[in-house]
């Protein structure tokens, strides 16, 4: 987490990254398919300005490469 500034208030803020691999852990658990579609509105949004490689790293730590891959269509 990094911290910003919004509307004057220092706040906590989450990467891109760090949200997807949030809600790839959360579809693991909950079986939502909300948090799925989430994060391929967030790919499509974020498209090649998102950590990949990164992403890959923890999806692996995490167990959810493989929802990650069939997502991000790598």
């Amino acid at each position: 987490r990094r911290t910003g500034v919004v509307m004057g208030v220092t706040v906590p803020l989450v990467s891109t990254e760090d949200a997807i691999l949030s809600k790839l852990e959360w579809a693991r658990k909950a079986e939502s398919e909300r948090q799925l579609r989430d994060v391929a509105a967030m790919i499509g949004a974020q498209g090649p300005s998102l950590d990949r490689d990164s992403i890959e790293r923890w999806a692996c730590s995490l167990g959810v490469l493989d929802t990650w891959r069939t997502l991000a269509g790598s």
